[in-house]
């Protein structure tokens, strides 16, 4: 068939199980040669290329992918499922203790679940994850470092977005090497001093497999800063 009709009946389909679609439909398949396990039992395994790496995630990751009508928990409830669909009703119950949404505000123009419902997901969908892996590196004794990005831009916080998922890679790469950068990142910004800094972190990974041998000169004449 073209490939325009498989596209067709390929896009926008719920998993079994779920009233929509979800956000990413393709993930991993076994094909017992290549890809013989899925993705958590094989970091538990072991197996994996055993090389130093840096993980890590911003604090409101599910933001920018969470509708922002979210309005009750069943909606919350019903968006999660379209993304796990093999997720349970006693987990989601679960969920809704572990983020009530008394303990998050209400931003305009966004329903009163929005941040409860983008929390829940952030934290399955991305912080989680890391936070395993880097527990896989630490047992099996390769060098692992994790950060929280946690630099805020005002106008984000203001709109409810807060520390948007990937935007750190403003400063990793260089506001001016990345489309749509914050303008608090630009040249005399408000976080426009935490580019050299993180960028200091990378580079000293690369030349010398650890984060913190040549980071930035002022945190290595201060004894601060040091990346874990």
């Amino acid at each position: 068939l073209p490939a325009d009709d498989l596209q067709a009946v390929n896009f926008n389909t719920p998993f079994p199980g779920a009233q929509g679609p979800a956000l990413y439909m393709y993930a991993p398949t076994l094909d017992n040669d290549f890809i013989k396990e899925y993705t958590y039992p094989a970091y538990a395994n072991g197996n994996f290329v055993q090389l130093p790496a840096i993980y890590g995630d911003t604090t409101n990751e599910g933001t920018v992918f969470t509708p922002n009508s979210t309005n009750s928990y069943a909606e919350s409830d019903t968006f999660i499922k379209n993304q796990f669909p093999y997720i349970t009703t006693p987990q989601l119950r679960q969920i809704h203790a572990y983020y009530p949404v008394e303990d998050y505000p209400q931003f305009p123009d966004s329903g009163r679940f929005w941040r409860q419902a983008a929390t829940a997901y952030g934290e399955i969908r991305y912080n989680c994850p890391g936070f395993f892996i880097n527990e896989v590196y630490a047992r099996l004794n390769i060098p692992a470092w994790n950060y929280h990005w946690d630099v805020q831009d005002p106008p984000a916080d203001a709109s409810g977005l807060g520390v948007t998922h990937t935007v750190e890679l403003n400063a990793i790469w260089g506001p001016e090497y990345v489309n749509g950068a914050p303008k608090s990142y630009l040249k005399n910004g408000t976080n426009a001093a935490v580019v050299p800094i993180v960028q200091g972190y990378w580079t000293s990974f690369i030349r010398a497999k650890d984060p913190n041998t040549f980071r930035a000169a002022c945190l290595r004449r201060s004894g601060r800063g040091a990346l874990t």
